[in-house]
């Protein structure tokens, strides 16, 4: 008999791709060994305080479990094969007393079911890969289980490294409020001088940070944006900037950078309530790509905030 699901790994699981599809690459795991098996249902749970989240669900038709759904640990087969209490394969429930005791094995129902521990590389449990048919199967064997525990491995590593991704992107979301809530965000003004006289016109605004480690201000924006805080560290450098405007004389103006999302957003115009928009220069980040110059365009015209926009020092018609 083909092992579909060791081809499958053969052919697509070396390419390994980047952390955000390790979902999709799980998925495919599951599916591949449900088939090979021939079980109705298949999917990896986390455990924790004394419960399991399905994390991952495959199967055909209707489901009886969905992912983000949690249960008691022991309202399942997973706590019971953790604690070593049941077998890791079981070809029919019905020959197992405990199995039959347990509330899943009528509700779902569950007639035949195999399930290994997913060990990460420091030795700690993160759940259970499982899978299990509505009928009982005798034609389970040790073969299968082996098949289990090997992609139980490739899929611990495909965990671990989405943990760690997760991980990474919680420290970047702390670094980032905490240095906006400690105020280590300021402004360097860099004067902007009319050519036909080289008088003063203004200061474009140039965010910088004083948060340690020292970095680049566009790294501190391509981690914010990454993390779903570039709005709030975009508007945060624009406050901060646009308080020099009291102290300025009135004939000069300040520039600042926006991004294509947030330039004619409700919450600019928010931003800009309470300051004096005719003396203000939007400018859009050259660092976010913009695919449609005509739409962009609208939004800006219909931003209540917009009075006359300035290129070059001239009116833009």
């Amino acid at each position: 008999m083909r092992n579909f699901a060791l081809e499958l790994a053969a052919t697509t699981l070396p390419d390994a791709p980047p952390s955000e599809n390790i979902p999709a690459q799980i998925e495919m795991i599951l599916k591949a060994v449900r088939l090979h098996l021939g079980m109705d249902v298949a999917f990896i749970s986390e455990v924790s305080g004394g419960k399991r989240l399905f994390r991952h669900v495959d199967g055909d038709g209707l489901v009886p479990i969905r992912v983000g759904e949690s249960d008691p640990l022991y309202n399942g087969y997973c706590g019971y094969v953790l604690d070593g209490s049941l077998p890791k394969l079981i070809p029919d429930t019905a020959k197992v007393a405990l199995a039959m005791q347990i509330p899943a094995t009528s509700q779902l129902p569950v007639g035949a079911h195999l399930s290994v521990p997913i060990r990460l590389s420091n030795g700690l449990v993160y759940g259970t890969f499982c899978c299990f048919s509505y009928m009982r199967d005798p034609s389970l064997n040790e073969r299968d289980l082996s098949v289990m525990e090997a992609f139980a491995a490739i899929a611990a590593q495909l965990l671990e490294s989405d943990l760690v991704a997760e991980q990474q992107r919680q420290k970047k979301i702390v670094s980032i409020e905490t240095m906006i809530d400690q105020d280590q965000l300021s402004i360097v003004y860099q004067p902007i001088y009319r050519l036909k006289d080289i008088s003063l016109a203004g200061f474009e605004c140039l965010a910088r940070f004083s948060a340690l480690p020292s970095r680049p201000p566009n790294e501190w924006f391509s981690d914010a944006a990454e993390v779903g805080l570039g709005t709030r560290l975009e508007f945060a450098a624009i406050q901060t900037a646009l308080t020099a405007l009291s102290y300025l004389p009135t004939d000069m103006y300040l520039g600042v950078n926006a991004s294509p999302a947030n330039i004619a957003s409700p919450g600019m115009a928010q931003l800009l309530v309470d300051f004096p928009v005719e003396r203000i220069i939007v400018e859009i980040t050259e660092h976010d790509l913009i695919s449609d110059y005509s739409s962009l365009a609208r939004l800006i015209h219909d931003a209540s905030w917009v009075c006359l926009p300035l290129i070059g020092g001239q009116v833009a018609s």
